[in-house]
C-alpha cells in the first residue's frame, strides 16, 4: 500500500513536470510556428478558400438550373361562370324556357400539379467579363495571403530579436551585480579591519542597489517582450517559452550584405496588390461595356396536372379522365437593351476614373519604394557602422573595468572610479547589443523595402 501511495505521488509530480515543459524555439522555429498557429495566416488562407467558392458561385450561373416544384388544390367552392342560356335558342315555339343564365363550372374540386423546369443562359456579356473578374479576386486574395505571411515573418522575427536582446541585457546585467556584490563583501570587511573608508563601503552599496533596482525593471521587460513574442507566434500566453538562438550567432548566420542591392519593385506584395487592383478596375469597366450587347437564355418546361373531383390520387385502376395529362414547351429569352437613360456610361465612367487614380496610386508607390528602399540602405550601412565602432567601446570599457578593479582591490585605486568603470561597462554592453539589434532589424527592414 505504502508502495502504490509513493508511485502515484511520483506519477502526479512527473505530470506536473510535463504540463510545465518548456518549448525551445530558434529564429526560423518560431517563424513556422507562427505560419502554422497565427489566426491572421488562417483568416488569409480561408479568405483565398472563399475566393474560390466565389468562383464556383458564379460559374453556376452559366451552367444549367432545374428546378422541380409541385402544387395541390382544394376547391372549397368551385368557381362558376355565368353565361346566357343558349339552350333556350333550341326550344320549339311555345316550349316552356328556362332560366335566362346558367352557371358553368369549368373546374374540379381537386388539383394536382407536377413540373420541372431546365433554365440556361447561352450568351450574357457580363457574366463572361464577371466570371473572369472572380478569378482575379482569388489571385487578389492569395497576394493578400502572401502578404500576411511576409507581415508575420517580420512581426516575429522583431519580437524574437527583441526578446533575445532583453534577454541578455538581463544575463549580462546579473553577470554585473554578482560581480558588484562579491567585491562589496570584500571591501565590507577590508572596512571592518579599519584598512578602508566607509565612503568607498557606501558608494559600492549604492550600486549595488541601483544596479538592483535596474535589474528588477529589466527582467519585467523582458517578460513582456516575451508575451508580446508568444502573441506574434499564435502562441498561449501562460505556456513557457525558451529562445534558443543567441544575438551573435544570428548576426553570424544573417550576415549577408544587402547594402549593393537594388529594388526588385516588381517583388513587392504592396506593388502586386495594385497591379491586381488595376486589372479588376479594367474588368469592371469591361463589364458594363459588355451590358449594352443582348443576353440569350433558353427555357425547357414539364408539367404534368391532374383535375379530380374526388381525393383519389393515392387509388389505382382509376378512368381515364383521372390520368395526370402532360404538358411541355421550350422558349428563348432574349433582351436587348435599348436605353437606360445613359446609366451604364455614368457607370462605366465611374469605372474609368476608378482605373486611372489607381493607376495613380501605383505611380505613387513606386517613388516611394525607390525612397523606402534608398532609406533602408542607409539605415542599415549606418547601423553596421555603429556596431564596429560599439564593438570597440566595449572592448575599450572591459580593458578599464578591468585595470581599475585591479587598482581598488590592490588598494591603489578609489571606490569612485570602480564604481564608474563598472557603469561604463554596463552601458557599453548594453549599447553594443542595442547596435547588434539595430543591425539585424534594419537586415530585415531592407529585405522587405527591396522586395528579397
Amino acid at each position: 500500500m505504502k508502495r502504490l501511495f509513493v508511485t502515484t505521488v511520483v506519477l502526479c509530480f512527473s505530470g506536473m513536470f510535463i504540463i510545465a515543459e518548456e518549448k525551445s524555439f530558434t529564429l526560423q522555429e518560431a517563424v513556422r510556428y507562427a505560419m502554422a498557429h497565427s489566426p491572421t495566416i488562417d483568416n488569409a488562407k480561408k479568405d483565398v478558400q472563399l475566393s474560390k467558392e466565389k468562383v464556383n458561385e458564379i460559374k453556376a450561373i452559366g451552367l444549367p438550373q432545374v428546378n422541380a416544384s409541385g402544387n395541390f388544390m382544394q376547391n372549397m367552392r368551385i368557381p362558376v361562370q355565368i353565361i346566357p342560356n343558349f339552350t333556350n335558342n333550341f326550344l320549339p315555339p311555345g316550349a316552356p324556357r328556362g332560366d335566362e343564365f346558367i352557371e358553368l363550372a369549368f373546374a374540379q374540386k381537386y388539383t394536382a400539379i407536377g413540373n420541372i423546369q431546365l433554365t440556361q443562359l447561352l450568351f450574357d456579356g457580363s457574366y463572361l467579363v464577371g466570371l473572369q473578374a472572380s478569378r482575379d479576386v482569388v489571385n487578389l486574395y492569395e497576394i493578400l495571403e502572401n502578404r500576411s505571411s511576409i507581415e508575420i515573418e517580420n512581426n516575429v522575427s522583431k519580437a524574437y530579436l527583441l526578446a533575445l536582446l532583453m534577454k541578455e541585457n538581463v544575463k549580462m546585467l546579473e553577470v554585473n551585480l554578482n560581480s558588484i556584490r562579491k567585491t562589496l563583501e570584500q571591501t565590507t570587511a577590508i572596512n571592518q579591519q579599519g584598512l578602508i573608508e566607509k565612503l568607498d563601503v557606501d558608494r559600492l552599496t549604492l550600486t549595488k542597489n541601483n544596479l538592483e533596482i535596474q535589474f528588477a525593471k529589466l527582467k519585467m521587460q523582458a517578460d513582456i517582450t516575451e508575451k508580446l513574442l508568444k502573441f506574434q507566434m499564435g502562441m498561449p500566453i501562460q505556456e513557457p517559452i525558451v529562445l534558443s538562438d543567441q544575438l551573435e550567432k544570428l548576426m553570424a548566420e544573417m550576415n549577408q550584405d544587402y547594402s549593393k542591392e537594388t529594388l526588385s519593385i516588381n517583388n513587392r506584395v504592396e506593388y502586386k496588390l495594385l497591379g491586381k487592383q488595376i486589372d479588376l478596375l479594367k474588368l469592371d469597366e469591361k463589364r458594363y461595356k459588355m451590358s449594352y450587347l443582348p443576353s440569350l437564355a433558353l427555357v425547357m418546361n414539364q408539367q404534368y396536372a391532374s383535375f379530380r373531383s374526388e381525393f383519389n390520387f393515392f387509388e389505382g385502376n382509376l378512368p381515364a379522365n383521372n390520368r395526370f395529362i402532360p404538358s411541355n414547351y421550350w422558349a428563348l429569352g432574349l433582351q436587348v437593351p435599348i436605353f437606360d437613360g445613359l446609366k451604364k456610361e455614368a457607370q462605366r465612367s465611374q469605372a474609368r476614373l476608378n482605373r486611372e487614380k489607381a493607376e495613380n496610386d501605383r505611380l505613387n508607390f513606386e517613388n516611394a519604394a525607390n525612397l523606402d528602399a534608398a532609406q533602408s540602405q542607409v539605415k542599415y550601412t549606418s547601423s553596421k557602422s555603429m556596431l564596429k565602432q560599439q564593438q570597440a567601446s566595449k572592448e575599450l570599457a572591459l580593458n578599464i573595468y578591468q585595470t581599475t578593479l585591479k587598482k581598488f582591490q590592490a588598494g591603489v585605486g578609489s571606490s569612485f572610479e570602480y564604481t564608474q568603470a563598472e557603469t561604463e561597462l554596463t552601458n557599453a554592453n548594453g549599447n553594443y547589443l542595442n547596435a547588434v539589434y539595430e543591425v539585424l532589424v534594419s537586415q530585415l527592414e531592407l529585405k522587405k523595402a527591396l522586395g528579397k
